[in-house]
């Protein structure tokens, strides 16, 4: 992108216009300042209001390679949760890489089902598998809003499972 620019600053405005310019071939233009938005709190950690009051900020050497690098990933249609390194599930945060899955809102809906469940019924179940855990994110979920249940996490990656602990650590539940 610098080679756009020449020597002078770049802003946020500018860089946004460049994002979008680059991949409004690959993804409708909605979708674009969605990846837009989640970058900007990801590398500059602004909101999307911040990102609108700060559109004449010059930006750094190292933001702007930041943002060329999510381009190309973008291009060869990496997901964004990936390229941040992070996503949210069930109003939780968690640690997503290419070894384990993008938690699904579907997947929400299921997590929210058994915690109802068990509050409605009172069943107490004693304890819970999650088996091909990847992140974590549902043992993690019911773990931390079931607490008198014994929650257990397999996976046949083991890398999938070291990410997982680091989720159940950084979610404060073993």
């Amino acid at each position: 992108m610098r080679g756009i620019y020449d020597q002078r600053s770049v802003t946020l405005k500018e860089l946004k216009s460049t994002f979008i310019t680059k991949l409004s071939e690959v993804y409708p233009t909605e979708e674009v300042e969605s990846f837009f938005t989640i970058l900007s709190e990801c590398f500059l950690n602004y909101t999307r209001l911040e990102t609108v009051l700060n559109a004449d900020e010059s930006l750094s050497e190292e933001v702007i390679k930041h943002f060329e690098n999510a381009i190309s990933r973008l291009k060869r249609q990496e997901p964004v949760q990936y390229i941040c390194g992070k996503t949210e599930f069930y109003s939780l945060p968690f640690k997503v890489d290419e070894h384990t899955l993008i938690p699904r809102p579907e997947t929400e809906g299921l997590v929210r089902w058994i915690i109802d469940d068990e509050n409605i019924k009172h069943t107490r179940s004693k304890a819970l598998l999650d088996i091909g855990t990847g992140s974590g994110c549902i043992a993690i979920a019911l773990a931390k809003n079931l607490k008198h249940l014994d929650v257990s996490a397999l996976d046949f990656s083991s890398k999938a499972l070291v990410t997982a602990h680091k989720n159940s650590v950084f979610n404060g539940v073993q």
